[in-house]
């Protein structure tokens, strides 16, 4: 995100994080398993309704039209 502009910003979760950090040398290292999706924008208008929560919508519109295939894989 860095690259396109857009510093201090991504997905991960904060809890993902190296085991040790070398400062110094910058020899610190992560570890494990990851599954590399594309997703592209679905041409579904679905928007959130004014009383609606954004969480409630946001779990909606997911499970409905995008599960995530690669449960089985991980």
């Amino acid at each position: 995100m860095d690259m396109v502009g857009l510093p201090n910003t991504g997905l991960v979760d904060p809890a993902i994080h190296p085991d040790w950090v070398d400062s110094k040398n910058m020899t610190h290292q992560f570890r494990g398993i990851a599954v590399t999706a594309r997703y592209v924008p679905t041409q579904r208008f679905d928007r959130p309704k004014p009383d609606q929560k954004f969480q409630e919508w946001e779990g909606h519109f997911y499970n409905a039209y995008s599960s995530e295939a690669f449960t089985s894989l991980i």
